[in-house]
């Protein structure tokens, strides 16, 4: 259940729910609080998904998905949306590059990617700075909540949606980047010095849809 929160712990509510909560190593030692929930899924795994209480009320619109193309913002911190559905037996892949708005191969930027056909997603450098990172049980350290992957992913085979926030602060010195799979996976990442002000998704045997962008409060 390491999804990038640090001494995460769980805790029971209301209707057989339980919450889990742990803090985001930024700089130095300590960071912020994150909150999501933990559900048993059919295997008799565990998952994480995002709380409905905790999501933000918002609205945005919709933007072109060509592939390659980039997207320009108008925020630094906003919600993410979009439906994938695999085209192949054999799963597909995408890549959501996350670039500051100036210096389009700077190391500061950060890519989320996903595999359906190895059940796997990542978050890494972008470019020369990428690499195929190690999940918890191949030695990574989600924990950190910087470069790693989870394994063993569930809910891709059939059609799904991604939901991704990306807060940028001052305070942080860069931003944090949340993001739910399916209902049944999340991840966080911090990225320092990173205030995304691009975005390039690239697509392999799966159509994205849907894609929206809704700005978050500074």
């Amino acid at each position: 259940i390491y999804n990038g929160m640090c001494v995460p712990t769980v805790s029971p509510i209301s209707d057989g729910r339980c919450l889990m909560a742990g803090w985001m190593w930024l700089k130095g030692w300590g960071g912020t609080l994150v909150i999501h929930e933990l559900i048993p899924l059919p295997d008799g795994r565990l998952g994480t998904r995002w709380m409905d209480e905790l999501v933000p009320a918002v609205s945005g619109r919709s933007v072109p998905t060509s592939a390659g193309e980039m997207i320009n913002l108008p925020v630094s911190s906003f919600l993410l949306t979009f439906d994938v559905e695999p085209l192949a037996s054999s799963g597909g892949s995408l890549e959501l590059a996350l670039l500051p708005e100036e210096n389009l191969g700077s190391q500061d930027g950060c890519a989320w990617s996903l595999d359906c056909s190895t059940a796997r997603a990542q978050y890494s450098g972008v470019g020369r700075y990428a690499a195929m990172e190690k999940s918890l049980r191949e030695g990574g350290e989600p924990q950190r909540g910087r470069n790693y992957a989870v394994e063993n992913l569930t809910g891709i085979d059939a059609p799904f949606s991604v939901r991704m926030v990306v807060k940028y602060s001052p305070k942080f010195d860069g931003s944090i980047i949340d993001t739910e799979i399916a209902g049944q996976r999340t991840m966080l990442s911090y990225r320092e010095k990173l205030e995304v002000g691009l975005l390039c998704l690239n697509a392999t045997d799966l159509e994205v849809t849907n894609l929206r962008i809704s700005p978050l409060a500074e």
